[in-house]
């Protein structure tokens, strides 16, 4: 009997995995350059970040939702040790997740917070964000 809603682990992909590696690779590029971009030309990074990137994201999530799942550069660096068979393979206990979800909620609350008087303004603060 087919699985009505495989694990994404079991389904067989319709892009070759070699072009979603360098897809990810590009979109890890990117990423670079817009964090040189936000220290070296704050003002262009700044625009860049708040006026392009930041309102195509909802955009992709509605339109194509495991787009990003696939060439988010933060997931990309997160899975690097595991891909290249370097990974610690242990799980997070229950009370480190719970503390994950926690730190998740407040640096959310706490990044909403600071957008207006710090993150509009410093490519700094932006660039570290990012990193």
């Amino acid at each position: 009997m087919q699985e009505m809603f495989p694990n994404y682990t079991r389904i067989d992909p319709v892009v070759p995995r070699w072009l979603w590696q360098l897809l990810r690779i590009l979109t890890l590029l990117l990423t670079v350059f817009v964090v040189y971009t936000l220290l070296a030309e704050p003002a262009l990074g700044l625009a860049l970040f708040w006026k392009l990137l930041i309102p195509l994201l909802p955009i992709s999530f509605a339109i194509v939702p495991g787009l990003w799942r696939n060439l988010c550069p933060m997931a990309f660096l997160n899975q690097l040790p595991r891909m290249l068979g370097k990974g610690l393979q242990r799980d997070l206990s229950a009370g480190g997740r719970k503390l994950a979800l926690l730190f998740s909620i407040l640096a959310f609350v706490g990044f909403v917070m600071l957008r207006p008087p710090l993150l509009n303004h410093s490519g700094v603060a932006v660039a570290v964000m990012v990193t």
